[in-house]
């Protein structure tokens, strides 16, 4: 899948967006409307005021997807009434829409989503779909007839990853036709006397029409480096900043980590919880960097967030002159022991790790587990781990940079797009929100 845009609010504000108009700061990244993650878009409806925000996807293509979530929270609304809260329009020209999907409410059903979209002799509407007061997400499916003359253009909609509306044989060609496309988010068209305010979260566009699926891990951090500084780490020490060039995986900035020295240096974030199952994503490149035979460093841990600051998970990168680059992951037990598993092979380019750690269900078991993954291929799987006091009512924090050097390497590693959850869900490559249900979903709601 190709993902064109990718925005989950979890740099607190609106910057992932290309631009914003917030109705005097009625549209704002807010905790409270977070509906996946720690951050998420509200929407204060006061009156008909248009608010909303965009992001330029710079393509121009004959496939579009695009998955978002949306809360009604209770917002008041009339009978009858209506509002956008989410299209994909033309960038530039006129901005015509292609598809626009609204809030309805009726008295006697509640509220409903419903889409229109456009075909080359107009307007047509889906179906209302009825939804609870409570978070759900919504995804459609837009796919350009195949010709000017061809009536074989499709659209599509899904609740909750369940099918509810299909229209074919559909004569949209010249619609999508040599025209680059914009994703708006917030509330474009109001019906009147609506009061209150609702919650929009994560969204994501595609261009192969792929299924895109629920955000089924629970992110506690998210750190995409997209502000272009360090502002998303609690604090950091030694020679790391944020770069165009560190960027790994199709976005703008990543983590640039100096090593010139055996000093450390390395980015902290807090996640101010105390999880008894934690999972972490991240991207790293090495880089070229020139190593010293048989030698490694730290590159990534989970870890005590108080006086004692022990680690209990871990990653480091090792170089010998037989297999070059390699990986190790770990775990520390109890007795603050160290367990390293096999190392692994990996080639001078970007890769994506995730490692996860259970702990123990009591302090006289040996029931925690450990494991981890190497762009998606599982690497190892570690039962009967004794770890229950190591993570026994602790705030946790990850680091991440290079540190415990044996002796001095030389140039510079990329790190990016950090993704920690507090449930064992899969986290997968970015811009994919559960593998493991895209695979069974797949096989049911696909075209």
């Amino acid at each position: 899948m190709s993902v064109i845009v990718n925005i989950n609010h979890e740099t607190a504000d609106l910057g992932q967006y290309d631009s914003s108009t917030t109705d005097g700061n009625k549209l704002s990244v807010t905790t409270g409307a977070a509906l996946v993650g720690s951050y998420g878009m509200s929407v204060l409806i006061d009156s008909t005021n248009e608010k909303y925000a965009y992001k330029n996807t710079g393509y121009e293509g004959s496939t579009l997807r695009v998955r978002f979530y949306i809360d009604p929270n209770a917002i008041t609304m009339p009978d009858t009434s209506s509002i956008t809260v989410m299209r994909i329009v033309q960038d530039g020209g006129s901005y015509l829409a292609l598809v626009n999907a609204y809030l309805d409410y009726f008295t006697s059903g509640g509220y409903k989503l419903k889409i229109n979209y456009k075909a080359d002799g107009g307007w047509n509407y889906g179906s209302d779909y009825v939804i609870t007061d409570a978070p759900h997400y919504m995804e459609i499916l837009v796919v350009s007839a195949a010709t000017s003359i061809s009536s074989d253009g499709t659209t599509q909609m899904w609740i909750d990853g369940v099918s509810q509306f299909t229209a074919t044989g559909l004569d949209n060609y010249n619609s999508m036709q040599d025209v680059n496309w914009r994703a708006v988010l917030g509330a474009m068209v109001v019906s009147a006397s609506i009061s209150g305010t609702y919650y929009l979260d994560e969204l994501i566009v595609n261009n192969d029409g792929g299924l895109i699926g629920p955000c089924a891990y629970n992110p506690i951090a998210s750190i995409d480096h997209e502000t272009g500084n360090l502002t998303q780490y609690t604090s950091t020490t030694g020679t790391v900043s944020v770069t165009g060039a560190a960027a790994l995986a199709s976005t703008s900035y990543g983590l640039s980590v100096l090593i010139n020295s055996t000093a450390y240096k390395i980015g902290f974030k807090s996640l101010n919880e105390k999880p008894t199952t934690v999972r972490a994503r991240f991207y790293f490149n090495p880089n070229s960097i020139t190593a010293p035979t048989d030698d490694s460093f730290d590159m990534f841990a989970f870890q005590q967030d108080d006086v004692t600051y022990y680690d209990f998970a871990y990653v480091y990168m090792a170089w010998n002159a037989t297999d070059g680059y390699y990986l190790y992951a770990g775990y520390e037990t109890d007795d603050l022991t160290g367990h390293d598993g096999n190392h692994k092979i990996i080639s001078n380019a970007s890769h994506y790790t995730e490692i996860t750690v259970t702990q123990a269900a009591t302090s006289i078991s040996s029931d925690g587990t450990f494991q981890w993954w190497i762009d998606g291929i599982s690497q190892e799987s570690i039962t009967g781990i004794d770890n229950y006091n190591l993570m026994s009512d602790q705030n946790i924090r990850i680091k991440i940079g290079a540190w415990n050097f044996g002796a001095a390497w030389s140039g510079t590693i990329y790190i990016d797009e950090i993704i920690v959850s507090d449930n064992d869900s899969p986290i997968g490559p970015h811009g994919v929100s559960n593998p493991h249900y895209m695979k069974l979903l797949r096989k049911v709601h696909i075209p």
